[in-house]
């Protein structure tokens, strides 16, 4: 650079400018031109090429994913708000080691202390349910009837003919179990009999059992029955308790069979007419139904698993539990 500088010093000035402005037109045309084509360039080329193929294949794979993805979560949403729908009145039909009809994660936490307090029954027209029964008192029955037990007991509220407020049942509940699930009905997390106080209903249905056929023999359930009958005596002394048979299954299946069931239907029966009460019945729902000519579940009232029941199964035992209600002068003890 400083001999440049030294020969540049000793040239004439119009020559220094010549040159200067020659190598500055050489640098602009040079600087013009465009890189032959050539290994790199087309390496660099092919390169892009492929990054863009596959960021292009990435986002389909994405999108393919996405929608797949997408279409997964609806079936599995829909599978799962069916699910919830059935297995509210559905057990499980997994064999596995379980010897329950019902089958579900459950909120157990041991039963509560109990407790005096209570709320009365509200009224009827705060609610909505679906209307059942022929009797003119069925409206009167309805809005008053409070639900305990398993998840045969669950289909009332999860068909709509009582409200959220009437139900303790729910899905696994059983005799042996019992005091292990808890509800909340506005006043804390309680025991089932804790929870019934609470809300204090004048007319409560029992449907239990069907959870202990395969654990129990029907002396010593029916002797544990009892008890829980007495203990829901003991803080609503006034109510009309209701304890409905344990309910058919279908002739083939897997669970259980229809002459079990009528064992520990008698164990029920027996037990009931050892309160000597009108304050409590024992209703068989079982003849209602039952296939007359098979004895098993009737199919028009089938829930779809040999086990549970359909809308019209509850619609139809509701009917038969007013008739049977009126026969019985329970209208007059209900307040």
């Amino acid at each position: 650079m400083k001999k440049i500088i030294s020969i540049l010093a000793g040239l004439p000035y119009m020559a220094v400018l010549f040159t200067v402005a020659v190598f500055g037109l050489m640098v602009l045309l040079c600087g013009s031109e465009k890189l032959p084509e050539g290994p790199l360039t087309r390496d660099l080329s092919v390169m892009a090429q492929a990054a863009q193929e596959t960021t292009d294949t990435t986002a389909e794979t994405t999108v393919t994913t996405t929608e797949t993805t997408t279409a997964e979560t609806t079936e599995e949403t829909t599978t799962e708000t069916t699910v919830t729908t059935e297995t509210s009145t559905d057990t499980s039909t997994d064999t596995g080691t379980e010897t329950t009809a019902d089958t579900s994660d459950s909120t157990a936490s041991g039963s509560s202390s109990g407790s005096d307090t209570h709320t009365p029954a509200v009224p009827n027209e705060i609610y909505n349910f679906v209307s059942a029964g022929e009797s003119p008192n069925s409206d009167f029955y309805q809005s008053r009837l409070t639900v305990i037990g398993d998840s045969i007991a669950y289909g009332f509220n999860c068909y709509g003919f009582i409200p959220t407020e009437h139900n303790l049942a729910t899905e696994s509940v059983s005799i042996w179990n019992f005091n292990e699930f808890t509800f909340d009905k506005g006043g804390g997390t309680m025991s089932i009999v804790d929870a019934a106080n609470y809300v204090h209903p004048s007319l409560i249905y029992i449907s239990l059992g069907l959870n202990d056929v395969n654990n129990h023999d029907p002396a010593g359930f029916a002797a544990t029955y009892s008890a829980i009958i007495s203990q829901l005596q003991s803080y609503m002394p006034d109510a009309v308790i209701v304890i409905g048979s344990i309910t058919p299954v279908s002739a083939d299946c897997w669970f259980t069979d229809n002459a079990t069931i009528m064992e520990y239907n008698n164990a029920i029966a027996g037990m009931a007419a050892g309160f000597a009460s009108p304050r409590v019945l024992y209703f068989d729902a079982f003849s209602v139904l039952c296939d007359p000519y098979t004895n098993a579940q009737n199919s028009a009232h089938a829930g779809g698993d040999g086990i549970h029941l359909g809308p019209s199964a509850y619609s139809l035992v509701l009917s038969s539990l007013f008739n049977f209600l009126d026969y019985n002068g329970a209208s007059d003890l209900i307040y």
